[in-house]
């Protein structure tokens, strides 16, 4: 903290992160850093600069690493190899060692041996792959934000626009046609992600990530129906304007009321699609893996 200025609660947790990692309190190996996107220096704070991180951010070198991630989550990391024998002249005298008079001596109770887990292993492994099919799903949704409509849906749009003048018709058989041809494959691009990375690793669905899937899907098909409600309403201003020639103003508010209409409901039949869709894609997986 600088002289003179304020520091936030954010800040004073960094500043004891900080001094518990490189005072020894917080081993370093307790810290598992992954960089998804841009540089180190302008994504981490100040206080993890130092701290090794695994990059996730150039494709060709995102498989080596992700793996080194799995190593570091699951405890697979090569170990230190062994020090070679130790020169004579470099050995401490040898000291006679206490010795505790039998009267006195008593017998420590036995520990047991302390081993991991298994589901907390099983639990790092689930939040690696979940991490790993939410970064690649973010990468192809991109991609899809940059790429022009597949041929067939730019066809089908434009047949709709210049159809008969049929507006309110127009605007529901757009949606319809975007959802089918738009917004139903991506969140299929979604699940299928997901269900190859389970597949790789042989590691089946969990109810817990189902539900996850679930509402993480269902988020994105609200988002997308926003956008697909208001070009929808846009091509039936279109199918009415060839009608016409212009669009009529009572007409517009006709068509803006039905477009509000839409905005202030979920889309629940896209909902009832996901729901199938993470079902045929658990059962799937479960036959796949027992293959």
């Amino acid at each position: 903290m600088e002289e003179g200025r304020h520091t936030s609660g954010a800040g004073w947790e960094a500043m004891l992160v900080n001094s518990a990692i490189w005072n020894g309190n917080l081993p370093r190996n307790h810290v598992v850093i992954a960089l998804f996107r841009g540089t180190w220096a302008e994504s981490a704070p100040s206080f993890l600069q130092g701290v090794p991180y695994i990059d996730l951010s150039k494709d060709e070198l995102f498989e080596s690493n992700y793996l080194e991630l799995l190593r570091r989550l699951t405890g697979h990391v090569e170990m230190v190899p062994m020090v070679g024998k130790v020169p004579q002249g470099l050995r401490p005298p040898s000291t006679k060692p206490l010795t505790v008079p039998a009267s006195v001596r008593q017998t420590a109770p036995q520990v047991g041996a302390t081993s991991v887990s298994s589901s907390i292993s099983a639990e790092r492994v689930e939040a690696a792959i979940s991490q790993k099919s939410d970064a690649e799903f973010q990468i192809a949704f991109e991609k899809v934000m940059r790429s022009p409509q597949p041929e067939e849906v730019r066809l089908e749009l434009e047949a709709n626009r210049s159809d008969d003048y049929h507006p309110f018709a127009a605007l529901d058989r757009s949606r319809a046609i975007r959802i089918k041809g738009l917004l139903l494959p991506l969140l299929e691009s979604r699940i299928h992600i997901e269900s190859e990375l389970r597949l790789k690793h042989r590691v089946p669905y969990s109810q817990e990530r189902i539900l996850q899937l679930q509402e993480k899907l269902k988020a994105l098909a609200v988002d997308e129906w926003v956008h697909i409600v208001r070009a929808s309403y846009e091509d039936s201003l279109a199918n009415v304007s060839k009608y016409y020639g212009q669009v009529p103003d009572y007409k517009r508010k006709e068509l803006e009321e039905h477009r509000e209409r839409l905005l202030n409901r979920d889309p629940e039949e896209v909902f009832h699609k996901i729901t199938d869709m993470l079902r045929a894609a658990e059962a799937q997986l479960v036959l796949d893996l027992a293959q």
